[in-house]
């Protein structure tokens, strides 16, 4: 998806959120927590993903019927009451055709409305003008285009068909090119963190992944800084944990996340340290052959609970196609983890929605899925909408990937304890060791955490930088 910007402004208004008919008051239903939280999480994290809407703009059951207090009406049936409600406003999602049409999606706070839509994607946006925030828009339009293939997407670059675009990774070499010919050129980081999970719930792997040493020896051959040098023309951060280190001097990063134990890195590459785990905790070790287990069981020096004598370690990642930097990094790692450490990297390719999909599968210990042990979707993990990355989403025991189901782990009552909190201070030092504790047990493989999108903008156009961390865009700040 790329984007085009009209240049002529139209005239802004005035207001924005209006009710277009005198109601009395509506009943307030009561929704009280069930404990005491902490308020910076619940504002920041909870408060703030709530969107209000006029009620008079969806609570009906059909688009021609009045409003109402239908959602409050306990449901007879599927068609009335709060379940009409619901399924009337699914009704009305689905219908893509509509979607620049339907009053229903008129009903807008900011400072642009859906002009036009289609299905491929293409969007339009123009100026509301009722809007009565600051700064007013002064571009007449702003366009979504999507394109077909990156070489689609850097021809329109290099003829300067787009007013903001974005530079494929496979192209970065031509960047200067590009800035000669009238853009600037400015990376784009979003508050986020790289890595991809273990499936520790997989009957042959999961054994071995759920061994501390053997996640320490693993990330102990990722190569981040020279891969950021070769893969992403130097452009990316070290990750060595849960908390982005974007934007710069983060104050949500604790000392050791933002400055590691060496290099920068809490586990830095180290070949040599990564064999003398897999030795000391059992494992024949052959560089450039096939490491196996020779002393099973879970004593000390042993290789673990669960790994049988002989296994060898043989790893099946599975990442996302279409993207060169990761395929090279993805070659890089099988070639560095055999010719090291013995370890057999079996590599496969897959869609991104197919990754997810197969991933986020609701894998449990008790229900354990058999068909993937390491998994790369290209994209990493994003904190938006909210603002605090108290690490919730992605390694409580509730969280939708396997990270939750790290055998001992404390994270769930660090992340409870992050949650209920007396006071900032207090929330901090929780976040501090949450980070801390995930960034020493490695329930994923951290990478190199690139730029969400190297942004190329015509050099005349104000207002682009700085780009929103939390991934979101405002054009009404675009000045030509």
């Amino acid at each position: 998806m790329r984007w085009f910007v009209s240049k002529q402004a139209s005239s802004p208004g005035v207001m924005t959120w209006r009710t277009t008919k005198a109601r009395s008051p509506r009943r307030q239903r009561p929704s009280p927590l069930n404990g005491s939280y902490n308020p910076t999480w619940y504002t920041y994290n909870e408060l703030s993903q709530i969107s209000p809407l006029p009620q008079q703009a969806w609570d009906r059951l059909s688009s021609s019927g009045p409003d109402g207090n239908y959602d409050t009406t306990v449901p007879g049936t599927a068609t009335s009451g709060a379940l009409g409600v619901a399924a009337f406003l699914n009704q009305q999602s689905q219908d893509l055709s509509t979607y620049a049409t339907n009053p229903l999606w008129q009903v807008v706070d900011g400072p642009f409305r859906l002009s036009e839509f289609t299905t491929d994607g293409f969007v339009k946006m123009v100026p509301n003008k009722d809007y009565s925030g600051s700064p007013k828009p002064s571009i007449s339009a702003f366009e979504e285009e999507p394109f077909t293939s990156d070489a689609a997407e850097f021809d329109q670059l290099r003829s300067g068909a787009v007013t903001i675009g974005y530079l494929p990774s496979q192209y970065l070499s031509q960047k200067a090119a590009l800035t000669g010919h009238g853009y600037t050129y400015s990376p784009w980081y979003v508050f986020g963190f790289y890595g991809y999970p273990y499936n520790f719930s997989n009957p042959t792997m999961g054994p071995v992944f759920r061994q501390l040493y053997f996640r320490q020896a693993f990330q102990s051959l990722i190569d981040q800084r020279q891969w950021i040098s070769a893969f992403q023309d130097g452009v990316g951060t070290v990750d060595n944990g849960p908390v982005p280190t974007y934007p710069a001097h983060n104050p949500d990063e604790s000392p050791l996340e933002a400055n590691g134990t060496k290099d920068g890195m809490v586990y830095p590459y180290s070949p040599n340290r990564a064999v003398s785990l897999l030795k000391a905790h059992g494992w024949k070790v052959v560089p450039g052959g096939a490491t196996t287990c020779a002393r099973a069981g879970s004593a000390p020096g042993d290789c673990g609970a669960g790994i049988p004598a002989g296994l060898a370690l043989k790893v099946q990642v599975l990442y996302a196609s279409g993207i060169t930097s990761i395929a090279n990094e993805m070659q890089a790692m099988q070639s560095t983890m055999r010719s090291q450490a013995g370890i057999e990297v079996q590599l496969t390719t897959g869609t991104y929605s197919d990754i997810i999909g197969t991933v986020f599968a609701g894998c449990t210990l008790s229900a354990p899925c058999s068909n993937w042990e390491i998994a790369n979707w290209g994209t990493g993990f994003s904190y938006d909408p909210n603002v605090l990355p108290t690490g919730g989403e992605y390694f409580g025991s509730g969280a939708p990937t396997t990270a939750g189901l790290l055998p001992g782990s404390k994270a769930n009552a660090m992340i409870q304890a992050e949650h209920t909190a007396p006071n900032k201070a207090a929330e901090f030092k929780d976040l501090f060791n949450m980070q801390d504790y995930i960034a020493e047990q490695l329930p994923m493989v951290f990478m190199p955490n690139g730029p969400y999108q190297l942004t190329l903008y015509k050099s005349d156009l104000r207002g682009v930088v700085p780009q929103g961390i939390l991934n979101e865009l405002n054009p009404e700040y675009y000045r030509f």
